[in-house]
C-alpha cells in the first residue's frame, strides 16, 4: 500500500493550519496597534513643556502599547505622527521608550506625570537587578552627584 497520497495530505494539512494560525496572530496584533492608535488619539495631547515627554509616554501606557513589541510600538508612534501629533517615542532621557513602557508594564507601575516618571525610573535604575540598561552618559551624572543631569 503506498502512504505517500496521506503524507502528502496530512503535511499539507499541518501547514495549511499553521500558516493560518499565523496570519491570525498577525491580524489581531494589527488590530492592537489599531486600537492603540485610536485610543492615544482620543486622549487629549499634553501640553508643550520640559515634562511633555514623559506625559506622552503614561497616554502610551494608558492606551494599552505596554503589551506591544518594539516594532509594533514603532508602527504606533508612526501612526499617531500621522495624524499631527507629536512623537510619543521621543524623550530625551537615556532609556529608550519600550524599555521603559516594558518595565512599567511588567512591575505593575502606572506611569503618571513627570516627577512620579522620573522617581520612579531612579529606583528602578538603582536596583541591583536591574532591566535598564544605563549609558555613560547617565553613570557619568550618577559620579557627578547630579541627579537630573540627564533629563
Amino acid at each position: 500500500m503506498d502512504y505517500q497520497p496521506f503524507i502528502t495530505a496530512a503535511l499539507g494539512f499541518a501547514s495549511g493550519y499553521a500558516c493560518r494560525w499565523l496570519l491570525d496572530r498577525r491580524s489581531e496584533r494589527r488590530q492592537l496597534v489599531k486600537q492603540v492608535v485610536e485610543r492615544y488619539t482620543a486622549l487629549p495631547e499634553p501640553r508643550a513643556g520640559a515634562s511633555a515627554s514623559l506625559e506622552r509616554l503614561a497616554l502610551l501606557q494608558r492606551s494599552g502599547a505596554g503589551v506591544l513589541t518594539e516594532r509594533e510600538l514603532a508602527t504606533a508612534a508612526a501612526m499617531i505622527r500621522q495624524f499631527g501629533r507629536a512623537d510619543p517615542l521621543a524623550t530625551d532621557l537615556p532609556f529608550s521608550a519600550f524599555e521603559l513602557l516594558r518595565q512599567a508594564s511588567t512591575s505593575g507601575h502606572s506611569l503618571g506625570s513627570a516627577h512620579e516618571t522620573y522617581d520612579w525610573i531612579v529606583s528602578v535604575t538603582q536596583r541591583p537587578n536591574q532591566s535598564l540598561e544605563l549609558t555613560p552618559r547617565t553613570l557619568a551624572s550618577r559620579r557627578a552627584g547630579r541627579r537630573d543631569a540627564h533629563i
